[in-house]
């Protein structure tokens, strides 16, 4: 990701500045990027404190987080197909199988969710 801030910034500033002023300036744009990566991390943990990247969440906590969700899309009785595509997406971001998926969906809804 840097690496992509880097030369977007160099071939920008470059353009614009110059080619020795743009290098320069993109140095300046990386020094900077890691104090602001700092606080933006500190504004997160004040905002929502004690939340875990989603790397740390142990198994039993992705189920969990899936059945929340899975808990709302079923909120009206129904499942639209944007619901459908937030939950399969959900789904692979926590690494869940199908088969899984679809049982934490039925303990969700008290196994009475149509069509699973």
């Amino acid at each position: 990701m840097l690496l992509v801030v880097t030369e977007a910034a160099q071939t920008l500033l470059a353009t614009s500045l110059g080619p020795y002023l743009g290098i320069l300036a993109t140095g300046l744009v990386v020094f900077a990027i890691a104090p602001l990566m700092r606080a933006a991390d500190r504004l997160a943990e004040v905002a929502m404190p004690g939340v875990k990247p989603l790397h740390e969440l142990t198994a039993a906590e992705r189920a969990g987080v899936y059945a929340v969700q899975a808990r709302l899309a079923w909120a009206d009785g129904r499942l639209s197909a944007d619901d459908r595509r937030l939950l399969d997406r959900t789904r692979e971001k926590l690494g869940l199988s199908h088969e899984h998926a679809a049982r934490l969906e039925q303990e969700a809804l008290g196994g009475s969710a149509p069509g699973l």
